[in-house]
């Protein structure tokens, strides 16, 4: 609950969806996954990158 709705400045969100999500909720599960899981994989997606790019440069010089 933010500030503004324990003020009573904003309206609390009080119905629940089973069937789908609000933007809101969609918004924090996204920033939930790039935070803890992709933030994992940055690291090995670069060395993935410069192997991808080692290798196709060998493969280019020495068969080609």
């Amino acid at each position: 609950m933010t500030f503004s709705q324990r003020m009573g400045l904003k309206p609390v969100r009080t119905m629940i969806r089973r069937e789908s999500a609000d933007v809101a909720l969609r918004n924090f599960l996204w920033n939930g996954l790039s935070i803890h899981y992709f933030g994992e994989f940055e690291e090995y997606i670069e060395q993935t990158k410069q192997t991808t790019n080692i290798l196709l440069k060998r493969i280019w010089v020495l068969h080609y």
